[in-house]
């Protein structure tokens, strides 16, 4: 069945239809002013005019709260009459409180068939058009994945000011302004770009420097002002008063990797301690690295706060941090990882059969050898913190304290009664296997009896 537009298929100018969509979670966590991690983006359009709304979510939880904080809005301002909204069948949308709020504001809900992503081709599609354009400012920016959100609210912003054949060649914003938008100062995302210093923000008023060295990442929502990133003092800033180099922004971006920001990018510490991560020039990288760790481990359901029992041991715990790098030698991400002391553990008590069989790499070489003569294609693939995805069923009960930073405020006198597995146990290697294992027969695979 074809799902192309056919007559009748919009509304008129005084009805509107919103189509939304989420998309997540991103392999490359984002960063987004102080909203901490972000991992999903919310896409909603206009039919009508085209006028799009971007918002980036930690959680698909906060779905709701953008869309009747969106509707609200929409009804004060008087510029758009809702009366439909289309989505998929994704819970985020089809929920109690979703369907009671359209009900109240006698917005009708439609919802796409099962497997059916084409019935909401207009939400589809607005995904791939950002997520291209995303893309290519990264790449055209020489800037680290983990800027995707503040490319995204950009690209969305510039999206609503550029002409379309669909509107007879006028912009989303004419549609619903009425008056074309000024686009003669569009700078380029990822812009290197110099932000004025107030005087009164100067420690010596007659030496030091007058403007910082920052680059572009979009207009701020809440302040009339340039959203900016600050190279040297490695955080974000807006700003009014801001002088923007015209020069080529990838060309510059080489430049800026061996001036200021060689010191984010090149020479980044690995902090030894907590205290040393959160106290260190780095430190906002580094707690929101943490906080996304903590928030998998706690969406995960890793463990339930519980009394310690007698006679029973809380294993040690401590975080692990490290910079990823790029091919190119850039940092990627500021990476932490709750690991146990399985040092600690006693056989018998919290570990018992910790075997865990591995590929020989004559089996290995065999595959190569094989896929090689019969000139078949290899995938190699990684699987995102493995050990974190086998249960502890039939195992020990494993006790953990509460991470360091994270203790839950009037229950510091629990501990963490292990659900899932995670790194640091001695059974972690042989749960995990056993998850592989059984994922890996379901699919029709045998295990050979060479690799016992």
């Amino acid at each position: 069945m074809s799902y192309r537009n056919t007559k009748g298929s919009r509304d008129e100018q005084s009805i509107s239809t919103i189509h939304m969509d989420t998309n997540g979670p991103m392999k490359t966590m984002g960063v987004y002013g102080s909203q901490g991690t972000i991992k999903y983006f919310l896409s909603i359009i206009d039919d009508n005019t085209s006028w799009r709304w971007t918002y980036v979510l930690r959680s698909k939880k906060e779905v709701f709260e953008k869309v009747e904080e969106l509707l609200l809005q929409l009804e004060r301002e008087g510029k758009f009459t809702i009366r439909r909204i289309r989505s998929d069948g994704g819970t985020e949308f089809v929920n109690a409180a979703f369907k009671n709020f359209c009900k109240g504001k006698g917005i009708v809900f439609q919802t796409s068939n099962a497997y059916s992503p084409e019935e909401n081709g207009a939400a589809e599609r607005d995904h791939q058009s950002k997520l291209d354009r995303v893309r290519c400012a990264l790449k055209d920016a020489d800037m680290a994945h983990k800027w995707w959100t503040e490319a995204l609210m950009y690209m969305t912003y510039v999206q609503n000011r550029t002409p379309m054949r669909r509107l007879g060649y006028k912009t989303p914003y004419e549609m619903v302004n009425g008056k074309p938008p000024n686009v003669k100062e569009l700078p380029v995302w990822g812009s290197v770009c110099f932000a004025h210093i107030p005087a009164a923000l100067r420690k010596d008023k007659k030496l030091s420097a007058r403007a910082v060295k920052c680059r572009f990442l979009g207009i701020s929502e809440d302040t009339k002002g340039y959203r900016l990133w600050d190279t040297y003092n490695n955080k974000h800033l807006i700003s009014r008063d801001v002088l923007f180099d015209t020069t080529n922004v990838a060309a510059m971006a080489m430049l800026d990797k061996n001036v200021a920001q060689d010191i984010l990018e090149h020479k980044v510490p690995t902090p030894r301690s907590l205290k040393q991560a959160l106290s260190g020039p780095h430190r906002e990288q580094w707690k929101q690295a943490l906080e996304l760790e903590y928030d998998s481990l706690i969406e995960n359901g890793t463990w339930r706060l519980v009394r310690l029992p007698p006679g029973r041991k809380a294993l040690p715990c401590h975080w692990v941090l490290v910079v990823k790098y790029n091919a190119d030698g850039t940092v990627e991400r500021f990476k932490a990882r709750l690991v146990a002391q399985g040092n600690h553990q006693e056989f018998g008590v919290d570990c018992d059969d910790v075997y865990a069989p591995v590929t020989r790499f004559e089996s290995l070489r065999l595959v190569l050898a094989i896929g090689t003569i019969l000139d078949c294609h290899i995938h190699q693939m990684d699987v995102h913190t493995a050990f974190l995805n086998g249960t502890m069923e039939g195992e020990q009960k494993i006790y953990v304290r509460q991470p360091h930073g994270f203790m839950k405020r009037g229950h510091e006198h629990l501990v963490c009664e292990l659900q899932k597995s995670i790194y640091g146990l001695k059974q972690a290697p042989r749960i995990w296997y056993r998850v592989l294992h059984t994922f890996l027969t379901s699919m029709g695979f045998a295990r050979c009896h060479k690799e016992f």
